[in-house]
């Protein structure tokens, strides 16, 4: 008998805390309940709900979801995620997060606003609008809201504060200047971005479709989110050109059908990421233009696809810094042209070249169609520079110059490091298994190169992520791509 009433009490006790009652103390309903006595089973969260009444007991949690059929508060889902804010808009998997695109930056009405590379979304009093057509040249365009929309020539002389430093490109476009080409001038006091996500920017003359300058010393920079800069034509048919003490960022632009380079930059202070830069330097004729020219200043390049451009990927000159971490550097160059992939002929410390993929690139078979480096003293680490020049049937030239290259894939002929004949700088000579050569430079699986980057390598900052995304742990993989398990 006393054992029967014992087990009676043990059920009284657990139905009790089951019962969704907020009056009932021993309720799993309650906050302080959970985890404790008879509730070790509760959810780890704000406890069951049946609307977002039920979570006011707990701001951490003030979200019902009701897609769990337990009905769970939780902190957010993807259709109601108010309590996502700052530099976390967005919610996924329960948690905020940073905003992906421009359409996590809805306002209440449901326009899509500014995604910023920050993650946090774009106030909405500092957006002004502009459309490809039918906005306005008025110098009263750029009110708040879609309905004051002006040309892109009109927008670009129109931030006057830092509340009111956006451009967004309404629609797809194409943008086209009526003043030859779009001009921005850095000198002024704010910081510009230009939100071009999804829009493309051409021309119809001569010159670049971008102009960045500034005649100051000291400036503000333009940022530009996305986009498409294509189709320049004639002489200086260039994407963009960025001049002396300007600043540029670039996240997620694509340059490409330009008749002479992506962008050319002297002396200029130049940051791209996540970046399609393919198929410029189109003009007929023996003349051939570098996807990207860096005439001093200095550049930062990750995570960017460096492709198919025929007058070699990458050129550096006039003591130009540099830190080129991540990126693809494929099909570059031509035979009768003289960079393939990379051209250093810079001074100067503190540059990197590091976890790029370089590979059938092209130029004179007399040439390194990789790698030229003239940079005495510099170590380049931690790279994929394999069959480049791979005509039918010859073994094409990889690298060449001062430059040390150490913990690499060097080949497919037998290459040390220039002046290290005992390969003591820890280079492989071993096809690296890619996917597919030409189509795929994912790296498979059983890859040789998997793990083989120097152990002391500053994994965080721009080498923190491959070209997908995916992050680098030590000991990490040579290349642009981070291997799939095995």
């Amino acid at each position: 008998m006393p054992r029967l009433a014992f087990l009676l009490a043990s059920v009284f006790a657990f139905a009790s805390c089951h019962w969704f009652d907020q009056d009932n103390p021993q309720s799993c309903e309650r906050r302080e309940n959970l985890g404790q006595g008879p509730c070790p089973d509760a959810p780890t969260n704000g406890g069951s709900c049946k609307s977002n009444v039920d979570c006011m007991r707990d701001s951490s949690f003030p979200v019902c979801d009701l897609a769990d059929n337990q009905g769970i508060c939780v902190v957010c889902t993807a259709d109601d995620h108010h309590a996502c804010v700052g530099t976390t808009p967005r919610c996924e998997d329960h948690e905020c997060v940073a905003c992906v695109d421009d359409n996590d930056c809805k306002d209440t009405t449901g326009t899509a606003g500014v995604c910023l590379p920050t993650g946090g979304c774009a106030d909405p009093q500092s957006i002004i609008h502009a459309l490809s057509s039918g906005g306005s040249t008025a110098s009263t365009c750029g009110g708040i809201g879609v309905g004051n929309a002006c040309t892109l020539d009109a927008a670009l002389t129109l931030p006057k504060s830092p509340t009111r430093n956006i451009i967004k490109l309404d629609d797809a476009g194409p943008y086209i200047s009526t003043m030859n080409n779009f001009v921005v001038n850095t000198d002024a006091a704010i910081e510009l971005t230009i939100d071009a996500r999804g829009a493309a920017l051409q021309k119809n003359n001569d010159g670049a479709i971008l102009t960045i300058m500034s005649s100051k010393s000291t400036n503000k920079a333009v940022t530009i989110l996305g986009g498409a800069i294509q189709d320049a034509t004639g002489s200086g048919g260039d994407g963009i050109q960025c001049a002396a003490n300007a600043t540029l960022n670039l996240y997620g632009t694509i340059i490409t059908n330009n008749e002479e380079s992506a962008i050319i930059a002297t002396n200029c202070t130049l940051t791209v990421s996540g970046a399609d830069i393919h198929g410029n330097s189109t003009k007929l004729g023996t003349s051939v233009y570098p996807g990207i020219q860096i005439m001093g200043g200095s550049i930062t390049i990750s995570r960017t696809s460096i492709a198919t451009n025929r007058g070699g990927g990458l050129v550096l000159t006039s003591n130009a810094k540099f830190q080129i971490v991540g990126n693809v550097f494929f099909s570059n160059g031509d035979i009768i042209g003289n960079v393939g992939g990379l051209s250093i002929n810079t001074t100067g410390s503190g540059n990197r070249l590091e976890f790029n993929t370089i590979t059938q690139n092209t130029c004179d078979m007399t040439l390194a169609a990789g790698v030229q480096c003239s940079l005495s003293g510099f170590t380049a680490q931690n790279n994929i520079i394999w069959n480049n020049n791979s005509a039918p049937g010859l073994v094409g030239i990889q690298i060449f110059g001062n430059c040390i290259h150490a913990y690499s894939d060097l080949g497919p002929a037998n290459i040390p490091t220039v002046n290290d004949t005992q390969n003591t700088h820890n280079n492989l000579n071993t096809s690296p298994s890619f996917m597919n050569d030409l189509l795929d430079l994912h790296l498979q699986a059983g890859s040789m190169v998997r793990g083989k980057a120097n152990p002391t390598t500053d994994l965080t900052g721009i080498a923190s992520k491959d070209m997908d995304g995916k992050p680098r742990v030590s000991p990490a993989d040579l290349g642009a791509y981070v291997a799939p398990p095995q």
